[in-house]
């Protein structure tokens, strides 16, 4: 498990966005959060109420990839359900699989949020408030996150 092999709080090891590269399930790359956009719109001062609604935009991309992985999953176990499960059957395996890189998935993106956003309070200065507390209502919100 991708979790316990990347220790993802090591201040010595590589940084997050790095790690988070190695994680990834390549065929679903492009539906990950964009951590490094995130940072780098911090690096250009966005804060605050801008920084939430870019967040957010991401949570919806996020949640509308889960959504659909989610109902091809179901339709896909309805059919299992139907006309029963042979041991090793090949599209059976495939469905384990899918339902595992969904899993990571989540956990991947999931600590995406939480280092992105702890990034932006670090940075945050007197003129904005930090979003720890919004950003997690909306994550509490998603159902990926549920």
């Amino acid at each position: 498990f991708f979790f316990v092999a990347y220790n993802f709080g090591s201040r010595t090891t590589m940084k997050f966005g790095k790690r988070m590269q190695e994680c990834l399930f390549y065929p679903w790359a492009e539906h990950y959060l964009r951590y490094n956009s995130l940072k780098q719109a911090l690096k250009k001062a966005t804060r605050g109420p801008q920084f939430l609604l870019l967040l957010k935009s991401e949570l919806q991309r996020i949640e509308a990839f889960f959504r659909s992985k989610e109902r091809e999953l179901s339709q896909q176990l309805h059919a299992f359900e139907t006309r029963g499960i042979l041991s090793g059957d090949v599209h059976f395996v495939d469905f384990c699989s899918n339902l595992d890189h969904l899993r990571e998935y989540v956990l991947v993106n999931y600590l995406a949020v939480r280092k992105i956003v702890k990034k932006h309070d670090k940075l945050c200065t007197s003129e904005c408030h930090p979003v720890a507390s919004d950003a997690a209502r909306m994550l509490s919100k998603c159902t990926f996150y549920k």
